[in-house]
């Protein structure tokens, strides 16, 4: 049988404002007038994660028409999310986190030490763009450092804003970045099965179509969710429209609503881990709650036959 799931309290949503007033480090998101006063600090650095646009074919006619090239924050470094090395596959799982030095030999490359604050920069087009920001932002927590946020509303809100770009971004110089990994943010295979046996709360970030097991991913191969879990679809807590991030207090009321208790530990999962880190960064983060990412996910637990998997009836 599935927990409740909380579609029903999409309505009442409202989205974070502006929180510019106070260091990066103290919030885990910016805003662009945060940026415009602090991109020529030492030791920030502007991390742009988008993936450049693909050549699409014309209505008529069989010759490409390539979308205008992406313009960057000046002084951003860019780590594209799909080809940077932010994620690999192992055994055959799709979207796992790759081994530490892989992470940290990129960071390097982007010219990024522990003494930096990071600001990721995705596009700010939808919940699931946003994911990219937020996939990347654990990434770093889980590697111990903390000085990181996410640019609330991506490049949209930045041009929104009359902020500058330019066309290229900078080429940084190679740094020395040592992780302090801190192991309670990555749930494993085994921490999800005890979380069945117990009161740790599975939170599954997928449309509730795959939860309910009437769709399923390419990346998975059995439709449906892990026993226990309770459904928080990604797309409540982004607003497509304002590209806002949920404020806390709706988050709160989120929670109320599906009866979730705030001393509980949640691991938070989808199909790849990717929608899943919206939903933890929106516990841990915003909310200060205990909570940890299952970076295999359903890609890694439907592999195996003699793991449950459950369907609405």
């Amino acid at each position: 049988m599935l927990r409740t799931s909380i579609l029903a309290a999409a309505g009442l949503l409202a989205f974070a404002g502006p929180i510019c007033a106070q260091p990066a480090d103290v919030f885990p998101l910016v805003e662009p007038a945060w940026i415009m006063e602090h991109a020529g600090d030492d030791n920030v650095v502007i991390l742009d994660i988008r993936d450049a646009p693909e050549a699409q074919e014309a209505e008529e006619g069989s010759d490409a028409v390539r979308p205008a090239p992406l313009r960057y924050i000046d002084g951003a470094v860019a780590a594209p999310f799909s080809e940077a090395g932010w994620r690999t596959t192992i055994d055959g799982v799709r979207g796992l986190l790759p081994p530490v030095e892989k992470v940290v030999g990129l960071i390097e490359s982007l010219g990024i030490d522990e003494d930096d604050q990071v600001i990721v920069v995705s596009q700010g087009s939808d919940s699931a763009d946003f994911s990219t920001a937020t996939r990347i932002y654990w990434t770093f927590k889980y590697l111990g450092h903390d000085a990181v946020s996410i640019l609330d509303g991506g490049m949209r809100a930045w041009e929104a804003s009359n902020g500058e770009t330019v066309a290229e971004p900078r080429t940084a110089e190679a740094s020395s970045f040592e992780a302090n990994v801190q192991p309670g943010l990555l749930a494993g295979i085994d921490d999800v099965a005890a979380a069945i046996e117990s009161e740790t709360v599975l939170v599954d970030a997928r449309v509730s179509a795959q939860f309910e097991g009437r769709a399923k991913s390419s990346a998975v191969t059995r439709a449906g969710t892990i026993p226990t879990a309770i459904n928080l679809s990604h797309t409540l807590l982004y607003h497509k429209e304002t590209g806002r991030f949920a404020s806390e207090e709706k988050l709160r009321i989120l929670m109320d609503e599906a009866g979730l208790i705030s001393t509980s530990d949640f691991i938070a999962f989808c199909n790849t881990a990717q929608l899943g880190s919206i939903a933890w960064f929106a516990f841990s983060e915003v909310l200060g709650e205990t909570a940890s990412l299952y970076d295999g996910s359903m890609a890694e637990w439907t592999r195996d036959p003699a793991r449950q998997v459950v369907v609405a009836e």
